[in-house]
């Protein structure tokens, strides 16, 4: 099973989306979720990442170069589709994601090596 990444021009803060939930009574939707519309029918929506080193460029829909002073850009929420025996194209590019900033070391949470990489995502 592979994905494929469809990004979308939403961007979110955790830190605004985690001060919403906290106000949020039981059967509740969040303000910020009505305004990307209907679920999509299969995958999952993805928020919150961050680009080491470049960012997204939303009118042109690429990758581009960092803007002075900003090493880490948000990336806009993505839709992380399943499909079976999916190929990318050659102008896609590769990124690895990883679940920290720190690629080796120790977890402060388990005391544990740290395996950070995740996966290979690609952006179109």
């Amino acid at each position: 099973m592979t994905f494929r990444y469809h990004v979308l021009d939403l961007y979110r803060d955790q830190a605004e989306v985690a001060a919403a939930s906290a106000k949020l009574a039981y059967g509740e939707e969040l303000e910020q979720d009505k305004a990307i519309g209907p679920p999509p029918a299969d995958g999952i929506l993805v928020h919150g990442l961050y680009m080491d080193g470049f960012r997204w460029d939303n009118d042109g829909r690429v990758i581009a170069d960092s803007l002075p002073r900003v090493m880490n850009s948000p990336l806009p929420m993505m839709h992380m589709e399943p499909m079976m025996d999916f190929e990318a194209g050659p102008e896609d590019y590769h990124a690895p994601l990883y679940k920290t900033a720190t690629r080796a070391g120790v977890l402060s949470t388990t005391g544990k090596p740290s395996f950070a990489y995740l996966l290979r995502y690609r952006l179109m």
